[in-house]
């Protein structure tokens, strides 16, 4: 569904926030800001 909606992109930053956040699954749900960001 994520691939999509965003496309690459997207995978992008979820990769960018699972090193943040070490864990993927919840970057992929928290993050409404990048979110936002791409869609502008």
């Amino acid at each position: 569904i994520l691939k999509k909606k965003y496309g690459p992109i997207r995978i992008l930053n979820v990769n960018q926030y699972s090193e943040s956040i070490n864990t993927p699954e919840e970057g992929e749900e928290s993050d409404p800001q990048p979110e936002m960001a791409l869609e502008k």
